[in-house]
């Protein structure tokens, strides 16, 4: 009872979107611009909330916006440079339940708390 309230209270505090690979370079074909954004964090949200499987990020412009090719391209242009492509996240499709079991000969009770405990360092990793 007490985990299942711990998880209702993080869950409702993190994010829908988050951010799960970045590669150097703009996407091979840029989308809408999602307008200033202070971080990868924000950007993703706001990518997600529209819709975008992907993003393009520059931190030094503040610049976000959803990528229609996200295969980033690499021909070292000024511009390019400053530019990060990341895949969206949805928080809550990959984490909508934590692992559940019961322990049998085959999954000892210690390896479901190990396999716990590692469900929640990722969601934390990932900022959802």
């Amino acid at each position: 009872m007490k985990t299942n309230l711990l998880l209702s209270i993080i869950t409702a505090g993190s994010a829908r979107y988050s951010y799960t690979w970045g590669a150097d370079g703009e996407c091979r074909t840029a989308g809408r611009d999602l307008g200033i954004q202070t971080s990868q964090q924000h950007c993703a949200r706001e990518a997600g909330g529209a819709g975008c499987e992907s993003f393009m990020f520059a931190l030094t412009l503040s610049s976000c916006r959803c990528c229609e090719n996200w295969h980033p391209t690499r021909n070292d242009t000024a511009l390019e440079l400053l530019y990060n492509t990341y895949e969206v996240l949805d928080c809550a499709a990959v984490f909508a339940e934590q692992p559940t079991g019961k322990a049998d000969s085959a999954l000892s009770s210690a390896v479901l708390g190990a396999y716990g405990r590692l469900w929640s360092r990722a969601k934390g990793y990932l900022h959802c």
